[in-house]
């Protein structure tokens, strides 16, 4: 039988959170002094009961927010090269019991139609109509490389990009205009000219030319038992039927996520952070520095006023930054301990599995920074350069979690 929908593979590269929730990402440690002595400046190994296998004494080296440096280029720590039981002492991480709650496991019905609607958006043979030219109203799937004395500018292009074509939607005058009556498959050349008001430099009031191809024009597919027929080749016969399959599939995707976040929590709640590689919570907290600084210059803003707008203090992040550290720590200490291993075999599937999801994507960043067009396997040898460590531990994260899962107690509340 077919999947019921192939799934993106869902990686946060750099900030790869792997789905885990976050542990006490707006507390920062604590501990009281001692004759006079900060405790945080000792290296202090917490106590484990032997009986429960939790920690006690959870006290942790600092690196606090002064020690942040923004000339400074921070590396991304390689977790894998290091040896855990100086940064962590783990608790009981196996045979644990936790409970879940009905609401996280709860699927709604809107949550299964969205899903049905993008089988039917992929799938459905009405779902894509090539048999006519676009006209406005329309919702299109195209790619477009804008083009300044014929060089591509940034962030002028985009592949497999949905528009609905109106004049209300946001696109400087003549874009949408351009997109009307184009014929998918054909690649059409579409002169427009930037505002003088538009916010850049380099292109206020500039005229350009935009390569835009049509691919399809969204249909309006409909779920009947014809369709469910066909796509599940004959498992399924009538919408009712695979409607309940739809529903029972996202159910089990939220009780198994739900499971999961608690398993990893627990083993959270059991550890205790010895020290924390300085250069790592710095890597995490200078992303969001560069990036958050980046939005508030889009608002004239600085730093710290976008950052109070959006409910958020530099401290408050720094913390943030620490927490998504800690569970890094937690997660390599029991790869380490548990003796674990990614197999070249399992490695190389999920690399597959994230080229597929990610070429698109690359392609069209590499196109609009003026790069050339690249083939599958150039951007599988790029993210296997790039992203190995990322995607090794995504693997890792997978095997740990099911292996974990099997002695694991579990009560619905």
């Amino acid at each position: 039988m077919k999947n019921i929908r192939i799934k993106a593979l869902a990686l946060l590269l750099c900030l790869a959170m792997l789905g885990m929730t976050l542990i006490a990402c707006n507390n920062e440690p604590s501990a009281d002094s001692t004759d006079g002595e900060n405790p945080l400046d000792q290296d202090i190994l917490p106590d484990v009961d032997p009986e429960s296998g939790d920690t006690t004494g959870q006290v942790a080296k600092e690196v606090s927010l002064e020690d942040f440096d923004p000339t400074v280029s921070y590396p991304l720590v390689n977790y894998f090269d290091m040896d855990m039981t100086k940064y962590v002492q783990l608790g009981r991480y196996k045979n644990l019991s936790v409970s879940i709650a009905a609401a996280d496991i709860a699927v709604s019905d809107e949550a299964v139609q969205a899903e049905i609607d993008a089988v039917l958006s992929e799938h459905h043979p009405d779902a894509r109509v090539t048999d006519r030219a676009a006209q406005m109203g329309d919702t299109v799937v195209i790619d477009y490389v804008g083009k300044l004395d014929g060089v591509a500018f940034t962030g002028g292009t985009a592949l497999n990009q949905t528009i609905t074509l109106s004049e209300t939607n946001g696109y400087i005058p003549g874009f949408v205009d351009g997109m009307v009556g184009l014929i998918p498959g054909e690649m059409k050349e579409v002169p427009v000219t930037f505002p003088e008001d538009y916010g850049k430099e380099e292109l206020n009031g500039q005229a350009v030319i935009f390569e835009m191809t049509v691919h399809y024009i969204v249909g309006e597919p409909v779920l009947d038992d014809a369709f469910v027929a066909e796509f599940t080749e004959g498992e399924m016969s009538t919408a009712e039927e695979y409607t309940a399959s739809v529903r029972a599939e996202l159910e089990q995707q939220a009780y198994d996520s739900a499971v999961r976040n608690a398993l990893w929590t627990k083993i959270m709640e059991n550890a205790a952070i010895i020290e924390y590689p300085a250069d790592a919570v710095l890597y995490y907290y200078n992303y969001y520095y560069i990036l958050y600084n980046q939005y508030a210059a889009m608002y004239g803003l600085d730093y710290d006023t976008f950052l109070t707008y959006n409910g958020m203090t530099a401290d408050y992040l720094f913390s943030y930054c620490k927490a998504m550290v800690q569970q890094d720590l937690v997660r390599h200490a029991v790869y380490q301990d548990g003796g674990y291993v990614c197999s070249d075999e399992e490695y190389q599937a999920l690399l597959d599995e994230y080229t597929a999801a990610n070429y698109e994507s690359l392609r069209a960043s590499m196109i609009a920074s003026g790069e050339e067009d690249l083939t599958m396997e150039q951007a599988r040898a790029y993210f296997d350069q790039t992203y190995a460590n990322q995607l090794k531990d995504t693997c890792l994260d997978g095997i740990v979690t099911a292996a974990l899962k099997k002695n694991l107690t579990v009560t619905e509340e």
